[in-house]
């Protein structure tokens, strides 16, 4: 039989409150290396808030997130992107008035400009987006600034992938690319962390999920284990 996965990520008894609204209430889970692994629950469940705790934006009033064994406590967005953790967002955060290529570019930890530019132009016929290096990102379509934004999170180089909504606003055709660019980069060992609304691709995609609901792990297991969860139905639907 073959041993588990060792985990990548260790989210223990995490807690973040905004005044008097409790966000995420002791939290508790693992990511695996080399899986995908999904996070799901209602709108307003605290799953960007957890995703803002991992990447460094906000910092847990308690509990501890560890990453390949290393605390993040106290540490900055950047410093914990070059241990190995990327992170996309929402809403794209590109720089308009730059092109594709640059935005890959300036992701890229090569100090050589010209490494830097032939790994940028590596990435964007990864995803297929050769033809439009040379175009401002304000003029790509959604769907082509959230692939964009998907390969500038790769330059790095990152183990870790966290995905914020990826699929939200894009078309079926570039779900489709997208998914299959996360099959060719897990063929390649690399772990990706992601929530979306999209539940019929997280279920597809995912072999694990953990669902919250008002902040609180509610259930933790394969898609059909957790398709029939009692409080994962009652979460979602009401009784």
């Amino acid at each position: 039989m073959t041993a588990p996965a060792r985990p990548i990520l260790e989210v223990h008894e995490v807690t973040k409150q905004f005044g008097g609204v409790i966000a995420v209430n002791g939290a508790s889970f693992d990511v695996r290396q080399g899986s995908v692994t999904g996070l799901i629950g209602p709108n307003g469940s605290g799953k960007t808030t957890l995703f803002q705790m991992i990447s460094g934006v906000d910092r847990p009033d308690r509990g501890t997130i560890t990453f390949r064994g290393h605390s993040l406590a106290g540490k900055q967005p950047h410093e914990i992107n070059r241990l190995g953790l990327g992170r996309t967002f929402q809403i794209t955060r590109l720089f308009g008035q730059m092109t594709a290529l640059e935005n890959v570019m300036v992701a890229s930890r090569t100090a050589a400009r010209g490494d830097a530019e032939q790994r940028a132009r590596e990435l964007l016929e990864f995803v297929g987006l050769t033809a439009l290096a040379g175009e401002y990102a304000t003029n790509l379509s959604y769907g082509q600034q959230k692939l964009l934004e998907f390969v500038r999170v790769l330059a790095p180089d990152p183990d870790l992938i966290l995905l914020d909504e990826p699929f939200a606003g894009v078309n079926p055709a570039m779900e489709e690319r997208l998914v299959a660019h996360m099959r060719d980069l897990l063929a390649q060992g690399k772990t990706f962390f992601i929530t979306d609304h999209e539940i019929r691709l997280i279920m597809a995609l995912c072999e694990r999920l953990i669902v919250l609901d008002h902040g609180e792990v509610i259930a933790d297991g394969t898609p059909d284990q957790v398709r029939q969860d009692e409080k994962v139905i009652e979460a979602y639907f009401g009784r």
